[in-house]
């Protein structure tokens, strides 16, 4: 698992409950990836660390990864480098809410009112990881992206960042691959992490729970 919070905070301990409502969902044990944060350490430390963590648990175990939010664009970067080196790809990648136009000129173009996500935050993260990288060329909207594994794409339907989840479903889908979206309405970014509270995040989480359960059980 790659956890959320604009690249620039989050940790295992912030995602715990996340964690805990994903395992029992999966069936299986979920690893939170504690991967080197921007600014301090810019592209491309976080997706190493979970290059490093995927090729560590892969050998061991057929793999899923599930991120939410900046964890979502870090797993489409890591599916992107395993396929450009030939590597075995995760039976499945999950992504709630990935930013994936690095540009930002999608989520800019947002008219809406977002009550989690403000440009402002958004901005000061993903440039804080981009750092000195070519944001367009890093963006995963731009993208090859043949050859990924599965993937489900749950969003938000009024945030900000929900036209990047439909447009990457829709570029998926263009690239011949196997892509599910929902897009949940009433709720807003990331509500996953109040699965403990709220009967449409616990319910949200538990569709993608089943989902990377069946894609594990295909791959046993």
């Amino acid at each position: 698992m790659l956890h959320g919070g604009a690249f620039v905070i989050g940790s295992p301990r912030t995602h715990r409950v996340l964690a805990a409502h994903l395992a029992a969902a999966v069936g299986a044990p979920v690893s939170v990836l504690h991967y080197r944060r921007a600014p301090e350490y810019p592209w491309p430390a976080a997706v190493d660390d979970a290059h490093a963590a995927y090729r560590q648990l892969s050998a061991e175990v057929p793999t899923v990864v599930f991120g939410d939010s900046a964890g979502g664009t870090l797993a489409l970067l890591l599916a992107v480098r395993l396929r450009d080196s030939g590597a075995g790809q995760p039976a499945a990648l999950a992504l709630v809410s990935p930013a994936t136009d690095l540009t930002l000129r999608t989520s800019e173009s947002y008219r809406g009112r977002d009550p989690v996500v403000r440009r402002g935050w958004l901005r000061q993260g993903v440039r804080a990881f981009v750092g000195v990288a070519d944001a367009s060329a890093l963006s995963p909207r731009t993208a090859d992206l043949t050859g990924l594994p599965p993937v489900l794409v749950q969003v938000a339907g009024g945030e900000r960042l929900a036209a990047e989840g439909v447009q990457l479903a829709e570029r998926l889908r263009a690239a011949g691959g196997d892509v599910e979206l929902e897009v949940l309405p009433g709720v807003w970014h990331d509500v996953h992490l109040l699965a403990h509270l709220l009967p449409e995040a616990a319910g949200a989480l538990g569709r993608i729970g089943a989902w990377l359960a069946d894609r594990l059980a295909a791959a046993r």
